[in-house]
């Protein structure tokens, strides 16, 4: 029961310090554990962001555009924040203007709450 609580812990260090390595290896022993729903949208989360940073654009999009609804429903603003950002600039790496502007918006809203 613990187990998966200890490892979405591990995960968050290892993201926090952009250790891509530790955090798949994290992700690999979370994935064989059951897991609730607050537990599986953090999976899909460091999922996105792992996707990201090794270049996976569709894996990004999959998981991140998984994730995205609960963390709105939640109003997370540290998880919003990164999603809206990422998901902004990948939107404009694709040209995807009117989507990168609409991420943009939300991310500014999100700010300016705080």
């Amino acid at each position: 029961m613990m187990l998966p609580v200890t490892l979405i812990y591990r995960c968050e260090i290892a993201f926090a310090r952009k250790n891509w390595g530790l955090l798949s290896q994290h992700l690999d022993q979370l994935r064989k554990t059951n897991l609730t729903t607050d537990q599986q949208m953090g999976l899909d989360f460091y999922e996105s962001q792992l996707a990201l940073a090794q270049g996976n654009q569709d894996a990004f999009w999959m998981h991140a555009l998984q994730c995205l609804p609960y963390f709105e429903a939640l109003q997370h603003p540290a998880r919003l924040e990164q999603l809206y950002e990422t998901l902004a600039v990948v939107s404009e790496d694709s040209r995807r203007y009117k989507e990168s502007s609409a991420y943009y918006r939300k991310l500014v809203y999100l700010l300016r709450k705080k």
